[in-house]
């Protein structure tokens, strides 16, 4: 899944961040209480299901996260990279 917003979970029962907007989580399991994802730096962490939530409207902020796009790797800090854009 990919966040759209700074994300906090718990990691070994301690509070941590997720991950960030762009950032692109694997779901490991899900429940009533919310998911347990794996983090781009492989940790498992259980996040509850209002951490995703919108406050004004309600509505969960999680995308398909399959690949990134130019948009997400915008912000990204690379030394060396080849940008390929066919079509």
């Amino acid at each position: 899944l990919r966040l759209y917003r700074r994300t906090w979970g718990s990691v070994d029962g301690k509070g941590a961040t997720v991950g960030n907007n762009g950032d692109v989580v694997e779901v490991l399991a899900h429940g009533d209480v919310g998911l347990r994802v794996r983090t781009k730096d492989g940790l498992v962490a259980d996040v509850e299901w209002r951490r995703f939530r919108d406050v004004k409207t309600d509505r969960v902020l999680l995308g398909f996260g399959h690949a990134m796009t130019i948009d997400a790797a915008q912000g990204l800090t690379s030394d060396e990279h080849i940008n390929a854009l066919p079509r």
